[in-house]
């Protein structure tokens, strides 16, 4: 599945956004309607996790892995109804007791006209937004000690700011623009070339600085 624009980066950093408690396999899950776009097995669709992951078994004899919901579902006589693309028949106790989950999970989806979508979780609207993103952020951020700044009036301001700006790491070192998508080339520090160039180099470990 390709990706484009803003969300292609953000399918990047996504290991950043776990690390700040967001994971965006669960924050993002497509509301299916006719599910004409919707991949049976490898998106959050047919409830909290993909069929992937809660049918690992099935998805091993599954021939199309990418398959679509149409592709696997119809709708007949009134009912829902399963047409696999299996490379054998089902057998043996774990693969026919995920068949029956697989068969009593798709039963509780409604299925009707209109365009699949993408749900984001953390919004009641259902709608992407910065806001809902820096408020989960927030909630999930671990401030410690280590972050606490104490002011000194003994030290002049500038200074205590830049301290503060160090210990956040808000310093625009090669270190931190290249995180922003800046080209910056090499990321070693170009005084002593011996290092890469973050906050703590340029302010303490660098024999040169």
């Amino acid at each position: 599945m390709s990706l484009m624009g803003a969300w292609k980066h953000i399918v990047k950093i996504s290991s950043e956004f776990t690390d700040m408690g967001v994971d965006l396999s669960t924050a993002l899950k497509m509301e299916e309607r006719g599910g004409n776009n919707t991949l049976f097995l490898l998106e959050r669709w047919g409830g909290e996790e993909t069929f992937y992951a809660r049918f690992p078994s099935l998805f091993q004899l599954e021939v199309n892995k990418w398959c679509k919901v149409p592709d696997r579902l119809l709708m007949y006589s009134g009912e829902l109804c399963g047409k696999w693309g299996w490379a054998r028949s089902p057998y043996g106790s774990v693969e026919i007791n995920e068949l029956r989950e697989l068969l009593a999970a798709c039963q509780q989806v409604c299925l009707y006209e209109g365009e699949d979508k993408l749900v984001w979780d953390l919004d009641d609207s259902g709608t992407f937004s910065v806001r809902s993103l820096k408020q989960k952020f927030a909630m999930n951020l671990n401030v410690g000690e280590n972050y606490i700044i104490k002011w000194n009036n003994f030290v002049p301001k500038k200074v205590g700011i830049l301290d503060w700006n160090v210990e956040m790491e808000r310093i625009p070192v090669l270190l931190a623009l290249a995180r922003r998508g800046v080209v910056v080339g090499s990321m070693v520090c170009p005084i002593c070339d011996e290092d890469i160039e973050l906050a703590e180099h340029l302010y303490v470990s660098c024999q040169f600085a």
